[in-house]
């Protein structure tokens, strides 16, 4: 339970008693107005620290990092034992933080995405420029619609358009210009 909170102003010790959530109160050091808003959170208890569990015998391995701490899991990277407290679980494994670190800064993070490219939006452009009379985008454009539908699309902007208008236009592009290459093949 939270009983002690600080003024931000002068960072004075207030308690929890001498604020009324939602009423504007002075702070009693500093005489600023502190409009104090306490989420139900505060009042549970702290979690317990996961520290790992002690090492009891001598055919446990011990983490790396601690050797007085049962490991919990290996590193996918460098193979060191890990105890609950270095184990970071991520989709694609068990890493150490030195590992994650030195993954982080070659660029090569296994779960961090920092960009995409998103084909739905490139092949929705290549349909349109195939209209303005680059005739050879139309199939480009229908075969990156085709196999990228099931991509992540953008976080920021979802479009589940993308790919029905994209597949439409490749193809009317591609019918018009097979229909015309017909016709003036009888001709």
């Amino acid at each position: 339970m939270l009983e002690t909170l600080s003024c931000p102003a002068c960072q004075g010790r207030l308690t929890r008693a001498a604020l009324t959530p939602g009423t504007p109160q002075p702070c009693p050091l500093c005489r600023a107005v502190i409009y104090a808003v306490l989420f139900p959170a505060a009042d549970l208890p702290a979690p317990p620290l996961q520290t790992g569990e002690p090492l009891t015998s001598a055919e446990d391995a011990a983490c790396f990092h601690h050797a007085d701490r049962k490991a919990a899991a290996v590193c996918a990277e460098c193979g060191r034992f890990l105890c609950r407290l270095c184990d970071l679980d991520l989709p694609e494994g068990h890493f150490c933080a030195t590992c994650l670190e030195r993954i982080r800064k070659a660029g090569t993070e296994p779960c961090f995405v920092t960009s995409r490219l998103i084909y739905k939006e490139l092949s929705l452009t290549l349909a349109l420029l195939a209209w303005l009379g680059l005739f050879f985008l139309a199939p480009l454009a229908w075969v990156l619609a085709w196999r990228h539908r099931h991509d992540p699309g953008s976080l920021v902007h979802p479009r589940p358009w993308l790919v029905p208008a994209a597949l439409t236009l490749s193809t009317l592009h591609m019918l018009g210009l097979i229909t015309l290459l017909i016709f003036l093949a009888v001709r």
